[in-house]
């Protein structure tokens, strides 16, 4: 397609965490990305990834009369990213991204949190 080049990916995988009583959970992670060629040296890349954790084994919570409570927790996220790439050696190039993520869970007192992220990167696939 000439300037642009076009990825759609999807993840399935089994994550082990040390964090939370889960010592697992199932991702499904969705992505689409486009990258545009500015010049011969200037690339455009922006994607966005979404995607569900599910925790195979309850969650228990504390609730504030001091009783306890176990739900099935259920993580949704949003990334959105663009970036500008430049080459620095055939296929070689410096990358500068930003990325705007959302993280939701049902889990007790996390709710809804998002952030910004500013990050450099380098790739070899220019």
């Amino acid at each position: 397609m000439g300037r642009f080049i076009w990825n759609v990916r999807f993840n399935r995988d089994n994550y082990f965490s040390f964090f939370g009583n889960n010592i697992y959970f199932v991702e499904n992670r969705y992505q689409a990305g486009m990258s545009f060629y500015l010049t011969r040296t200037l690339r455009w890349d922006g994607s966005i990834v979404f995607g569900r954790n599910k925790y195979p084994e309850l969650q228990q919570i504390s609730l504030p009369d001091g009783g306890y409570e176990e739900i099935s927790r259920e993580d949704d996220f949003r990334t959105l990213t663009t970036g500008l790439v430049v080459r620095v050696l055939r296929s070689t190039g410096i990358g500068l991204s930003v990325n705007f993520w959302r993280h939701k869970s049902n889990y007790f007192n996390w709710g809804t949190r998002s952030n910004m992220v500013i990050s450099g990167y380098v790739t070899y696939d220019f």
